[in-house]
C-alpha cells in the first residue's frame, strides 16, 4: 500500500489553465480519506505554494517541498524541516558565466526575487506567486546572504547551448536542474526533490517502496527514480518518460486522478 505521493505542481497537477481540476482534487481528497500524506513538492516558493493549496477546500498535507527541494516544511506550525541555501556570492558567480551568453538571472530568497533588472522573468515570478521584485546591485550584496536558488533564463536553445558551457568549477558545487525549457536552476547540492522526499519519508516512518512521486520535468527527475513508484505526465519530454515506472495522462486529462485512481484506490 503506498502511503506518501509526492505531487509537482506546474505541468503535473495543474492543467495548462493553471487550475487544478474537479476529478484531481476528488482523487487526492479520496487518497487522504485512507491516510495517504499529499505533498505538494515544486520548484515555487512557499507564497506560490499557498496560492495554489488556496484552489482546494481541503488543502494537502501538512508538509510541502519548496524551491525544487531547498525547503520543506510544516505548513501548520510552521516548522522547518529542512533548508538547503546557496549564497549572493554563488549569485555572483552564476551571473557572470549568464552575462557570457546575454542570459538574463536572478537569486531567489523565500519571498523575493533579486536582479540587477527587473526583466519578464522576474515580474512573472511576482505575478504569479505573489513575491517582491527587488532591484538590486549585486556586488553591493553581503557575499553571505543566503539565497534558496539561482536562476538563469533565456530563449531555449541560446539557454540549452549556454548549459553545455557550464564551466567544471560551478557544476560540481551546485545540483542544476531545469524546470522548464526557458529556466535552468542552481541549487545546494542537498537541494533536490527526491532528497527532500527521501528526508520527508524517513521523517513519517514511510519506507521508499511506499512512495509515489510524480512529475514532468527536469527537476522531478530524482524524486521519480527515487519513489517505489515513479509517474511521468503524459505531457513531460520523451527524457522523463524514459525514467518513470508508468506514464499517466497529461495535466489536461487529470493525469493525477488516474494515478490516484489506479494505484490507491485499485481502481481499473
Amino acid at each position: 500500500m503506498y502511503k506518501l505521493i509526492a505531487i509537482d505542481i506546474d505541468g503535473t497537477l495543474l492543467g495548462s489553465n493553471g487550475r487544478i481540476s474537479a476529478e484531481n482534487i476528488q482523487a487526492l481528497d479520496a487518497a487522504r480519506d485512507r491516510g495517504v500524506h499529499v505533498v505538494l513538492a515544486t520548484g515555487r516558493p512557499p507564497a506560490g505554494i499557498a496560492r495554489v493549496r488556496a484552489m482546494m477546500a481541503d488543502p494537502p498535507d501538512e508538509y510541502q517541498i519548496a524551491f525544487s527541494g531547498a525547503l520543506t516544511r510544516n505548513v501548520q506550525t510552521g516548522e522547518t524541516v529542512a533548508s538547503h541555501s546557496v549564497t549572493a556570492g554563488d549569485y555572483l558567480e552564476i551571473a557572470a558565466f549568464a552575462d557570457q551568453f546575454g542570459l538574463n538571472h536572478y537569486g531567489y530568497q523565500e519571498n523575493a526575487c533579486l536582479s540587477p533588472v527587473l526583466h519578464s522573468f522576474v515580474i512573472w515570478e511576482k505575478d504569479i506567486n505573489g513575491v517582491q521584485a527587488i532591484q538590486a546591485e549585486l556586488a553591493s550584496l553581503d557575499s553571505n546572504l543566503p539565497l534558496m536558488k539561482i536562476m538563469i533564463t533565456g530563449e531555449p536553445d541560446k539557454l540549452k547551448f549556454a548549459a553545455g558551457k557550464i564551466p567544471h568549477s560551478i557544476a560540481r558545487r551546485f545540483s542544476i536542474v531545469s524546470s522548464a525549457p526557458d529556466l535552468l536552476e542552481f541549487h545546494h547540492p542537498k537541494a533536490t526533490k527526491g532528497q527532500a522526499v527521501r528526508e520527508l519519508a524517513r521523517l513519517l516512518c514511510v519506507n521508499r517502496t511506499e512512495v509515489i512521486c510524480m512529475g514532468d520535468s527536469g527537476n522531478d527527475v530524482d524524486m521519480i527514480r527515487y519513489a517505489g513508484l515513479g509517474i511521468a505526465m503524459g505531457n513531460a519530454a520523451a527524457d522523463i518518460k524514459a525514467v518513470a515506472d508508468f506514464v499517466t495522462a497529461t495535466n489536461d486529462n487529470h493525469g493525477v486522478a488516474e494515478v490516484v485512481e489506479r494505484f490507491i484506490l485499485s481502481r481499473p
